[in-house]
Protein backbone atom coordinates (compact mmCIF):
# COMPACT_ATOMS: atom_id res chain seq x y z
CA UNK A 1 0.00 0.00 0.00
CA UNK A 2 1.64 3.32 -0.87
CA UNK A 3 1.13 6.27 1.52
CA UNK A 4 1.50 9.72 -0.14
CA UNK A 5 2.46 12.85 1.92
CA UNK A 6 1.41 16.56 0.88
CA UNK A 7 3.76 19.40 1.49
CA UNK A 8 3.29 22.98 1.34
CA UNK A 9 5.57 25.34 1.96
CA UNK A 10 4.18 28.36 3.06
CA UNK A 11 5.94 31.68 2.54
CA UNK A 12 5.23 34.74 4.95
CA UNK A 13 3.17 36.10 2.06
CA UNK A 14 2.98 38.59 0.04
CA UNK A 15 2.66 41.83 1.26
CA UNK A 16 0.32 44.45 0.12
CA UNK A 17 2.56 46.51 -2.20
CA UNK A 18 4.49 43.89 -3.45
CA UNK A 19 5.07 43.88 -6.98
CA UNK A 20 1.62 42.40 -9.05
CA UNK A 21 4.58 40.41 -11.12
CA UNK A 22 4.37 37.97 -8.26
CA UNK A 23 0.58 37.51 -9.07
CA UNK A 24 1.39 36.25 -12.91
CA UNK A 25 3.82 33.31 -11.34
CA UNK A 26 0.70 32.32 -9.12
CA UNK A 27 0.59 28.92 -10.96
CA UNK A 28 4.41 28.21 -10.72
CA UNK A 29 4.48 29.17 -7.15
CA UNK A 30 1.99 26.85 -6.54
CA UNK A 31 3.29 23.89 -8.57
CA UNK A 32 6.51 23.99 -6.56
CA UNK A 33 5.83 25.24 -2.71
CA UNK A 34 1.92 23.46 -3.07
CA UNK A 35 0.19 27.81 -2.32
CA UNK A 36 0.17 30.76 -3.06
CA UNK A 37 0.33 33.18 0.29
CA UNK A 38 -0.79 36.42 0.89
CA UNK A 39 -0.58 39.23 3.86
CA UNK A 40 -3.41 40.95 4.41
CA UNK A 41 -4.20 44.06 6.88
CA UNK A 42 -7.91 45.48 7.07
CA UNK A 43 -7.06 48.69 8.48
CA UNK A 44 -3.41 51.09 8.03
CA UNK A 45 -4.45 53.23 11.45
CA UNK A 46 -5.82 51.71 14.52
CA UNK A 47 -8.40 54.98 14.50
CA UNK A 48 -9.86 53.08 11.38
CA UNK A 49 -10.60 49.94 13.10
CA UNK A 50 -14.27 51.65 14.40
CA UNK A 51 -17.25 49.37 15.51
CA UNK A 52 -19.01 51.26 12.17
CA UNK A 53 -16.16 49.87 9.51
CA UNK A 54 -16.00 46.51 11.11
CA UNK A 55 -19.73 45.85 10.04
CA UNK A 56 -19.07 47.41 6.48
CA UNK A 57 -18.67 45.70 3.65
CA UNK A 58 -15.90 47.36 2.50
CA UNK A 59 -13.63 45.66 4.89
CA UNK A 60 -14.90 42.38 4.01
CA UNK A 61 -15.70 41.37 0.43
CA UNK A 62 -15.12 44.21 -1.22
CA UNK A 63 -11.44 44.43 0.67
CA UNK A 64 -11.09 40.69 -0.35
CA UNK A 65 -11.79 41.75 -4.53
CA UNK A 66 -10.06 44.42 -4.27
CA UNK A 67 -6.61 42.51 -2.23
CA UNK A 68 -7.12 40.08 -5.19
CA UNK A 69 -6.52 42.23 -7.63
CA UNK A 70 -2.91 44.54 -7.63
CA UNK A 71 -3.03 46.77 -10.25
CA UNK A 72 -6.94 46.46 -10.80
CA UNK A 73 -6.47 43.72 -12.29
CA UNK A 74 -8.43 40.52 -10.87
CA UNK A 75 -7.07 37.05 -10.09
CA UNK A 76 -10.10 35.81 -8.41
CA UNK A 77 -10.56 33.50 -11.56
CA UNK A 78 -7.61 31.86 -10.74
CA UNK A 79 -8.38 30.93 -7.12
CA UNK A 80 -10.39 28.32 -8.93
CA UNK A 81 -7.34 26.15 -10.12
CA UNK A 82 -4.50 27.82 -7.36
CA UNK A 83 -4.62 27.24 -3.37
CA UNK A 84 -4.02 30.77 -2.28
CA UNK A 85 -4.02 31.55 1.85
CA UNK A 86 -3.19 34.74 3.79
CA UNK A 87 -0.80 33.20 5.52
CA UNK A 88 -1.10 36.80 7.90
CA UNK A 89 -4.24 38.62 8.58
CA UNK A 90 -4.38 41.08 11.31
CA UNK A 91 -7.08 44.04 11.58
CA UNK A 92 -4.58 47.03 12.63
CA UNK A 93 -0.92 46.84 10.96
CA UNK A 94 0.11 48.26 14.70
CA UNK A 95 1.02 44.96 16.77
CA UNK A 96 -0.66 46.46 19.98
CA UNK A 97 -4.10 47.63 17.74
CA UNK A 98 -4.57 50.16 20.88
CA UNK A 99 -7.80 52.49 20.52
CA UNK A 100 -9.18 50.10 17.92
CA UNK A 101 -12.04 48.44 18.09
CA UNK A 102 -10.26 44.83 17.38
CA UNK A 103 -11.23 43.10 20.56
CA UNK A 104 -15.16 44.00 20.31
CA UNK A 105 -17.91 42.03 19.04
CA UNK A 106 -18.18 43.67 15.78
CA UNK A 107 -14.80 42.14 15.29
CA UNK A 108 -16.53 39.08 15.73
CA UNK A 109 -19.39 39.46 13.46
CA UNK A 110 -16.53 41.15 10.84
CA UNK A 111 -14.33 37.40 11.25
CA UNK A 112 -17.79 35.51 10.27
CA UNK A 113 -18.42 37.33 7.37
CA UNK A 114 -14.55 37.80 6.09
CA UNK A 115 -14.56 33.79 6.50
CA UNK A 116 -17.37 33.15 4.57
CA UNK A 117 -16.39 35.83 1.61
CA UNK A 118 -13.36 34.01 1.47
CA UNK A 119 -15.00 30.97 1.02
CA UNK A 120 -17.15 32.11 -1.26
CA UNK A 121 -13.85 33.06 -3.71
CA UNK A 122 -12.54 29.88 -3.48
CA UNK A 123 -9.44 31.08 -1.09
CA UNK A 124 -7.92 27.64 0.74
CA UNK A 125 -7.19 28.86 4.03
CA UNK A 126 -6.90 32.47 6.14
CA UNK A 127 -4.77 32.36 9.50
CA UNK A 128 -5.59 35.22 11.58
CA UNK A 129 -3.02 36.98 13.34
CA UNK A 130 -2.99 35.67 16.71
CA UNK A 131 0.47 36.29 18.99
CA UNK A 132 0.29 34.16 22.33
CA UNK A 133 3.37 34.86 24.05
CA UNK A 134 2.39 38.65 23.83
CA UNK A 135 -1.14 39.29 23.17
CA UNK A 136 -2.53 42.13 22.10
CA UNK A 137 -6.48 43.58 21.43
CA UNK A 138 -6.55 41.84 17.82
CA UNK A 139 -4.85 38.57 19.15
CA UNK A 140 -7.88 35.42 19.09
CA UNK A 141 -6.18 34.11 22.40
CA UNK A 142 -5.41 35.94 25.75
CA UNK A 143 -1.92 35.18 27.33
CA UNK A 144 -1.02 32.28 28.33
CA UNK A 145 -1.36 29.96 30.66
CA UNK A 146 -5.09 30.79 30.56
CA UNK A 147 -5.61 31.69 26.93
CA UNK A 148 -8.68 33.35 27.53
CA UNK A 149 -10.41 33.62 24.16
CA UNK A 150 -11.44 37.09 22.60
CA UNK A 151 -14.35 37.81 20.67
CA UNK A 152 -13.09 36.73 17.19
CA UNK A 153 -12.45 33.36 18.67
CA UNK A 154 -16.40 33.21 19.23
CA UNK A 155 -16.96 34.63 15.71
CA UNK A 156 -14.48 32.24 14.10
CA UNK A 157 -15.88 28.69 16.26
CA UNK A 158 -19.44 29.81 14.55
CA UNK A 159 -18.02 30.31 11.09
CA UNK A 160 -16.27 26.78 11.51
CA UNK A 161 -19.33 25.19 12.31
CA UNK A 162 -21.81 26.49 9.86
CA UNK A 163 -19.06 25.24 7.02
CA UNK A 164 -18.79 22.21 8.58
CA UNK A 165 -19.43 19.37 5.97
CA UNK A 166 -18.82 21.99 3.55
CA UNK A 167 -21.54 23.44 1.92
CA UNK A 168 -22.45 25.18 -1.03
CA UNK A 169 -22.88 28.71 -0.07
CA UNK A 170 -25.63 30.59 -1.73
CA UNK A 171 -26.18 34.07 -2.00
CA UNK A 172 -30.12 34.30 -1.03
CA UNK A 173 -32.83 36.97 -2.62
CA UNK A 174 -33.87 39.59 -0.48
CA UNK A 175 -37.32 40.92 -0.24
CA UNK A 176 -37.28 44.48 -1.63
CA UNK A 177 -37.98 47.25 1.31
CA UNK A 178 -35.74 44.46 3.66
CA UNK A 179 -33.34 46.14 6.08
CA UNK A 180 -29.72 46.61 4.21
CA UNK A 181 -27.91 45.73 7.82
CA UNK A 182 -29.00 41.91 7.62
CA UNK A 183 -26.61 39.70 6.01
CA UNK A 184 -27.20 36.28 4.90
CA UNK A 185 -25.67 33.05 3.79
CA UNK A 186 -27.56 30.05 2.33
CA UNK A 187 -25.92 26.60 3.10
CA UNK A 188 -26.51 23.58 0.49
CA UNK A 189 -25.22 20.92 3.05
CA UNK A 190 -26.74 18.32 -0.09
CA UNK A 191 -28.94 16.27 2.47
CA UNK A 192 -29.96 19.63 4.80
CA UNK A 193 -30.53 23.16 4.51
CA UNK A 194 -29.26 26.02 6.20
CA UNK A 195 -28.64 29.93 6.93
CA UNK A 196 -25.97 31.54 8.48
CA UNK A 197 -27.76 35.31 9.49
CA UNK A 198 -25.78 38.77 10.58
CA UNK A 199 -26.99 41.44 12.07
CA UNK A 200 -24.92 43.94 11.03
CA UNK A 201 -27.16 47.12 12.17
CA UNK A 202 -25.74 49.66 14.95
CA UNK A 203 -29.14 50.72 16.10
CA UNK A 204 -29.40 49.19 19.31
CA UNK A 205 -33.23 48.58 18.75
CA UNK A 206 -32.59 46.60 15.27
CA UNK A 207 -34.51 43.92 16.58
CA UNK A 208 -37.17 41.21 15.09
CA UNK A 209 -37.83 39.04 12.78
CA UNK A 210 -36.13 37.41 9.81
CA UNK A 211 -38.25 35.77 7.71
CA UNK A 212 -36.48 32.89 5.71
CA UNK A 213 -38.43 30.38 3.30
CA UNK A 214 -36.23 26.81 2.21
CA UNK A 215 -37.90 24.06 0.21
CA UNK A 216 -37.70 21.62 2.76
CA UNK A 217 -39.92 22.19 5.85
CA UNK A 218 -38.67 19.45 8.55
CA UNK A 219 -37.88 22.43 11.14
CA UNK A 220 -34.79 24.69 11.93
CA UNK A 221 -32.36 24.30 15.15
CA UNK A 222 -30.49 27.81 15.65
CA UNK A 223 -27.65 28.26 17.75
CA UNK A 224 -26.33 32.21 18.70
CA UNK A 225 -23.34 33.68 19.14
CA UNK A 226 -24.23 36.87 21.13
CA UNK A 227 -23.22 39.53 23.08
CA UNK A 228 -24.56 42.82 24.83
CA UNK A 229 -23.90 45.36 22.72
CA UNK A 230 -21.00 45.68 19.25
CA UNK A 231 -18.51 46.85 21.47
CA UNK A 232 -18.93 45.12 24.21
CA UNK A 233 -15.30 42.91 25.31
CA UNK A 234 -16.50 40.60 27.47
CA UNK A 235 -19.77 38.34 27.99
CA UNK A 236 -20.34 37.12 25.02
CA UNK A 237 -21.83 33.65 24.28
CA UNK A 238 -22.30 31.15 21.64
CA UNK A 239 -24.48 28.26 22.23
CA UNK A 240 -25.58 29.73 25.35
CA UNK A 241 -21.86 28.97 26.77
CA UNK A 242 -19.63 31.67 27.91
CA UNK A 243 -16.18 31.92 27.66
CA UNK A 244 -14.41 33.92 29.63
CA UNK A 245 -11.56 36.10 29.49
CA UNK A 246 -9.80 34.20 32.70
CA UNK A 247 -10.10 30.53 31.14
CA UNK A 248 -10.92 28.87 27.59
CA UNK A 249 -13.33 26.84 29.32
CA UNK A 250 -16.75 27.77 28.50
CA UNK A 251 -19.36 27.66 31.30
CA UNK A 252 -23.50 27.47 31.20
CA UNK A 253 -25.77 25.32 29.61
CA UNK A 254 -25.59 24.59 25.69
CA UNK A 255 -29.06 26.06 24.10
CA UNK A 256 -30.46 25.75 20.53
CA UNK A 257 -33.85 27.41 19.69
CA UNK A 258 -36.19 25.54 18.20
CA UNK A 259 -38.49 26.70 14.66
CA UNK A 260 -41.13 25.26 12.62
CA UNK A 261 -42.10 26.59 9.50
CA UNK A 262 -45.63 28.61 9.73
CA UNK A 263 -48.36 28.41 7.22
CA UNK A 264 -47.01 30.21 4.87
CA UNK A 265 -44.17 27.98 4.42
CA UNK A 266 -41.81 30.73 6.08
CA UNK A 267 -39.34 30.15 9.03
CA UNK A 268 -40.05 32.71 11.00
CA UNK A 269 -36.58 33.06 12.65
CA UNK A 270 -36.14 35.45 15.66
CA UNK A 271 -33.14 38.01 15.68
CA UNK A 272 -32.34 40.89 18.41
CA UNK A 273 -29.71 43.21 18.34
CA UNK A 274 -25.66 42.33 18.23
CA UNK A 275 -26.65 38.84 17.13
CA UNK A 276 -25.64 36.39 14.53
CA UNK A 277 -27.78 32.88 14.58
CA UNK A 278 -27.06 29.79 12.29
CA UNK A 279 -29.77 28.05 11.53
CA UNK A 280 -30.22 24.08 10.49
CA UNK A 281 -32.52 21.67 8.70
CA UNK A 282 -33.25 18.18 10.09
CA UNK A 283 -30.80 15.95 8.23
CA UNK A 284 -32.86 14.01 5.58
CA UNK A 285 -32.78 10.24 5.99
CA UNK A 286 -32.68 9.41 2.14
CA UNK A 287 -30.96 11.69 -0.28
CA UNK A 288 -32.85 10.78 -3.22
CA UNK A 289 -36.18 12.10 -1.52
CA UNK A 290 -34.14 15.75 -0.56
CA UNK A 291 -36.25 18.30 -1.89
CA UNK A 292 -33.64 20.17 -4.53
CA UNK A 293 -32.94 19.94 -8.37
CA UNK A 294 -30.87 17.75 -10.05
CA UNK A 295 -27.17 18.87 -10.89
CA UNK A 296 -27.51 17.71 -14.37
CA UNK A 297 -30.53 19.55 -14.95
CA UNK A 298 -28.85 22.79 -15.92
CA UNK A 299 -31.30 25.45 -15.45
CA UNK A 300 -33.12 23.43 -12.89
CA UNK A 301 -30.50 23.05 -10.48
CA UNK A 302 -29.16 27.01 -10.80
CA UNK A 303 -33.29 28.26 -10.29
CA UNK A 304 -33.11 26.17 -7.26
CA UNK A 305 -29.88 28.05 -5.66
CA UNK A 306 -31.03 31.27 -6.44
CA UNK A 307 -34.76 30.74 -5.36
CA UNK A 308 -33.66 28.82 -1.96
CA UNK A 309 -33.74 31.64 0.32
CA UNK A 310 -36.46 34.85 0.78
CA UNK A 311 -35.63 36.84 3.68
CA UNK A 312 -37.58 39.51 5.19
CA UNK A 313 -36.82 42.12 8.09
CA UNK A 314 -39.51 42.98 10.11
CA UNK A 315 -39.19 45.21 13.30
CA UNK A 316 -40.86 44.78 15.97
Amino acid sequence: MNNYVMLYFQSPGLTQNASSTWWDQMSNICYYCGMFSLQATIFPNASQCTVANLLSDTYTYQFINKRLSPGGVSYVNQMLYNLVTISDLRLVDDYAATGSAANTFAAAIWAIDFVMEWIIVNGFRVDFFSPVEHPSLQSILGQSPLFGPSAIYGGLLLALIANYQEPYIIRPIVTAGSSTKIKAYGLDFYTRYGVLILNKDTNPAASGTVQVKISYFSGMNCMYLEASSLDATTGWTLGGLQFGSNSAVPTGNFTEVWVDVDNSGFYNIPLGFAQVVFCSTVEAKDYYYFPRGSAAAGAEWVQVCLLLLLLCWLLL
